[in-house]
């Protein structure tokens, strides 16, 4: 995550302050190739306290395969508010949910097989990363 903080030219977001149980099981970047100006995208899988999946993607390239692998073909459910935030909570072609949201040029997603309440944590939980 550190090399993504240090060579992304936006304050990368992730979620930090999960509660016990949430558990980081992976963690990519494609920051080691990022020359100044390139987009850059951060990935992170947690393993819930209820044993499923929940990953997060951010990027300033809203192209960039891990947002277009979730969001492509998705469809809008609502907007929500978590933590005082407007999120748009999607269904994925698999049937999963997703939250994502933009905001100057920056796509934040967490999704994946947890429950809504799960996903809703992790979201809630993203905030700038300290360089």
């Amino acid at each position: 995550m550190r090399l993504a903080v240090e060579r992304a030219g936006y304050p990368v977001p992730a979620p930090a302050g999960l509660p016990e149980g949430y558990r980081p099981t992976s963690a990519r970047t494609d920051a080691g190739n990022a020359r100044e100006g390139d987009a850059v995208t951060l990935q992170i899988g947690y393993l819930t306290p209820s044993g499923e999946y929940a990953g997060f993607a951010v990027s300033d390239d809203p192209g960039a395969e891990p947002v277009r692998d979730v969001l492509d073909g998705a469809t809008d459910e609502a907007a929500v508010d978590i933590g005082g935030q407007p999120w748009q909570r999607l269904t994925t072609e698999r049937g999963e949910t997703a939250l994502t949201r933009e905001a100057d040029g920056v796509v934040v997603v967490v999704s994946g097989s947890a429950s809504d309440d799960e996903l809703r944590t992790v979201a809630a939980a993203v905030t700038p990363a300290e360089g």
